[in-house]
């Protein structure tokens, strides 16, 4: 790579770490940098996953003192989604690229849709008061680790319409669980990638730096953003990125 080509991967990987804070979906960013770079459509998404992990990690453990609410068992939470996400990162390292390549536009656009329309069709299905752990919750929650372990793009997007069904009112408190949930996500898929050797390690290492420090600088500046500008910034966010993705790939 040149020292131009470095300098915008870093740039692109600390906005994915600050846009993973706030809403989730950094992935958008750095997975088209990485094959703009000539990295093979699934390298290029297993090396921003293992890449972007350590950010998303230290962004939970800043955010750790949000997760206070006792009447939801996260732990629970975490290990649901962490063992289907097991599933997910098979799934990608036995797909091949054009398959990867055709499906990305739809992957988008689900993620999209989802946020969008999630939240009032699961209250609709769970209008009878189930627990926050019901069977629906734990099929929804499985399934978005499922994505998130085969490509994680708008996972972010995902899981905070599962948890706002699920009881949550508390934005801030959400966005840590959602953090908490990608990072154990992108790590375990880590294990998985590193051992089939499917990582470019130079970008790698240069995704991880930027995005790591964009992890920190959004754990210190979430709590200043409030939760309506929050939730207009994900949809927002999230719509324009489907629409963009859908665009390119006519």
């Amino acid at each position: 790579m040149s020292l131009q080509q470095t300098e915008f991967l870093f740039t692109g990987a600390v906005l994915s770490g600050l846009i993973n804070s706030f809403a989730g979906g950094g992935a958008f960013l750095t997975l088209p940098l990485l094959i703009k770079m000539g990295l093979a459509p699934t390298v290029a998404n297993m090396t921003a996953s293992v890449a972007t992990g350590p950010g998303l990690a230290l962004s939970a453990w800043g955010l750790r003192d949000k997760l206070q609410n006792p009447k939801f068992p996260w732990q629970k939470v975490l290990w649901i989604v962490s063992l289907s996400s097991l599933l997910g990162s098979v799934l990608i390292r036995i797909s091949s690229d054009q398959f990867f390549s055709s499906l990305m536009p739809f992957l988008i656009l689900g993620a999209t849709l989802f946020f969008i329309y999630g939240t009032w069709f699961l209250k609709r299905s769970q209008a009878d008061g189930d627990h926050p752990l019901s069977r629906k919750t734990v099929c929804a929650l499985a399934l978005v680790g499922v994505y998130g372990g085969y490509w994680g793009g708008g996972m972010g997007l995902m899981f905070v319409s599962v948890l706002t069904v699920a009881g949550w009112a508390n934005l801030q408190e959400m966005n840590a669980l959602k953090v908490l949930l990608m990072a154990a996500i992108n790590i375990l898929g880590a294990v998985i990638f590193i051992q089939g050797g499917f990582v470019s390690w130079p970008h790698a290492a240069i995704v991880c730096l930027g995005a790591a420090l964009g992890g920190v600088l959004g754990a210190k500046w979430i709590a200043k953003v409030s939760v309506n500008a929050m939730k207009i910034l994900v949809a927002v966010y999230a719509v324009a990125l489907s629409l963009y993705y859908l665009f390119a790939s006519v």
